[in-house]
């Protein structure tokens, strides 16, 4: 038995294992809450790999992990499991590979994937009324930025499903929002993240998290949350992480354009097709599988 032949088996060995348990032990139908002993499938997917001399693929380690950790626990800390993917010298492609498999055969089926953010209910998932809602939510935080501010719009993945697929896109579980910050005030992003902390906290939004050069914001009845990224005006020039140094032209994003998404006006970049292709490539208009950004923060060291 080779690699593939291990990743056809497995999910036969799942159903075998699946249809010995009553209806409300069987993992991933539904929920990811696992009501039934697993030990049982585990152990056969152990006597696999042990029959067949499998234990010298990092990806079948890999599976392993991720596939007991879900059967156990119904979640997943992704941040530990790429620390052991790093560990055996697994690298992006490897990974990919494993985690499509685990959402293709056990997890789609319970209304949720793996992303980059972890275990997560994404937008294939979401409802249109479910959608219009979240929208109208980042519509309000937009708002409110640019009044404070002057100048915000969506950025990044949230930019590119409304040009390139007029919807949201169906692996993403949340949106993200660019506020345009001028670099006489705010030198840092540091500056510009406490600062825009501060205001929407005080406008009634939670701060779920902080980093470097950006934040993510909620509130209760919010359907998932949003991330808040700074953009410092650099000499004209748009500094952002993640995204290019000196690339991207201030005036291609501010003041922002406008555009309806299911109904919802919403801000874009000044001209959206070109701060795309600098911040995705040229090939932004086509998904590319596993695409990544680069968060090089070593570019920006000096004013982070």
């Amino acid at each position: 038995m080779n690699l593939a032949d291990f990743f056809h088996e497995v999910p036969a060995l799942f159903h075998r294992f699946a249809m010995s348990l009553s209806p409300k032990e069987v993992p991933f139908a539904g929920s990811l809450v696992v009501g039934g002993d697993a030990t049982g499938y585990l152990e056969q997917i152990d006597a696999l790999i042990r029959d067949f001399g499998l234990a010298e693929f990092v990806e079948v380690a890999f599976f392993r992990s991720v596939i007991g950790g879900l059967m156990r626990d119904g979640r997943l800390n992704l941040s530990e499991k790429l620390g052991e993917a790093c560990a055996l010298g697994m690298d992006n492609k490897q990974v990919r590979t494993v985690l499509s498999h685990i959402n293709e055969f056990y997890v789609l089926g319970a209304g949720v994937e793996i992303t980059s953010h972890g275990l997560v209910r994404s937008f294939r998932f979401w409802s249109r009324m479910e959608k219009v809602e979240y929208l109208k939510n980042a519509a309000a935080v937009l708002e409110l930025l640019r009044d404070r501010y002057g100048n915000a719009c969506l950025a990044y993945g949230a930019t590119l499903s409304c040009v390139r697929s007029d919807d949201l896109s169906p692996h993403d579980d949340d949106l993200d929002v660019l506020v345009g910050l001028n670099m006489e005030r705010y030198p840092t992003f540091g500056a510009g993240v406490a600062d825009v902390g501060d205001f929407l906290v005080a406008h009634g939004y939670e701060v779920i998290g902080r980093w470097p050069a950006f934040l993510k914001v909620g509130k209760p009845d919010m359907s998932a949350d949003i991330d808040v990224f700074i953009g410092l005006n650099e000499g004209g020039m748009l500094a952002a992480i993640p995204g290019p140094r000196s690339a991207i032209a201030w005036e291609s994003v501010f003041p922002s354009s406008e555009r309806a998404l299911f109904g919802v006006a919403l801000a874009l970049p000044a001209q959206p097709e070109i701060y795309l292709g600098h911040v995705y490539g040229p090939s932004w208009r086509t998904p590319q599988a596993g695409w990544q950004h680069q968060w090089n923060y070593s570019q920006y060291a000096d004013i982070t």
